[in-house]
């Protein structure tokens, strides 16, 4: 039980914008699979795992440990941000793993398939 202060609605900014960038390489890759490798969705979304997963695990491991050192600071609001990032963070993470191939799987297929035609021009 706390109260919303500026530095915690600061917080929600900055861990938007790392939140965002684990979610984003995520999408790119499956994005790449779908597009320039032709794939279904459910294998777009184990090539999306293969080549970002462990990147995904290390960058919020390392960054959720420089955040719990932070929460260790005698400086309030400095501890409450750490550990609150780090909440975030790892929350994120999860959710990318869990809840987003389920989202994709979800809406990719109920999206009608459209043929690509390529017309030659001579």
């Amino acid at each position: 039980v706390g109260q919303v202060g500026l530095a915690v609605s600061v917080l929600i900014a900055m861990t938007m914008g790392i939140v965002v960038d684990d979610t984003v390489h995520f999408l790119a890759k499956y994005q790449r699979g779908r597009t320039e490798q032709a794939m279904s969705p459910e294998d777009a979304v184990r090539f999306a795992f293969r080549t970002v997963a462990v990147p995904m695990w290390i960058s919020t491991v390392t960054l959720v440990g420089g955040f719990i050192v932070l929460a260790c600071s005698g400086f309030q609001i400095n501890a409450h941000m750490g550990s609150m990032t780090a909440i975030t963070i790892s929350i994120a993470l999860l959710l990318d793993f869990f809840f987003l191939p389920v989202l994709l799987l979800r809406f990719d297929r109920s999206a009608p398939s459209v043929p690509s035609v390529s017309v030659q021009i001579d």
